[in-house]
C-alpha cells in the first residue's frame, strides 16, 4: 500500500475520495483482526516511501487509515483518550505501511 500525503497532491476529487475509501477500509480490516481489551493502546504507524514527508504531512497521510483503524476497534472517534498514535517513516524502494498495536504500560 502506498501512502502519499494528500495535502500536496493535485488530483480530481473523485480520485481522492476513492483513495480515502480504500485507506479507511484497509484500516478497518486491520483493526478488526486485533483483539482489543478496551484498555489504553499505542498504535504505531510506520510508512515506507520513496521520499520522506515532513511531520505534518506524515500525520495527514495517515488520516483516512487512522479513521478506519478507529472504526475497526469499534470507536466513533479516532481521538479517543485510550488511543495513543505514533508515526514513523523510512525510505525504501517498495512503498508499504506497517501498523503495530501495543498495550500501554
Amino acid at each position: 500500500m502506498s501512502l502519499p500525503s494528500g495535502a500536496n497532491l493535485r488530483e480530481h476529487w473523485a480520485s481522492r475520495a476513492t483513495r480515502a475509501k480504500q485507506h479507511r477500509d484497509t484500516g478497518t480490516r486491520i483493526a478488526a483482526s486485533y483483539e482489543w481489551g478496551g484498555g489504553q493502546i499505542i498504535i504505531e504507524c510506520h510508512r515506507v516511501g520513496k521520499r520522506l514527508l515532513d511531520d505534518d504531512n506524515l500525520a495527514y497521510a495517515f488520516k483516512c487509515l487512522r479513521d478506519g483503524l478507529a472504526d475497526g476497534l469499534g470507536l466513533t472517534n479516532d481521538n479517543d483518550a485510550r488511543l495513543k498514535w505514533t508515526y514513523t517513516q523510512a525510505t525504501g524502494k517498495e512503498p508499504c505501511v506497517i501498523i503495530n498495536f501495543r498495550e500501554a504500560p
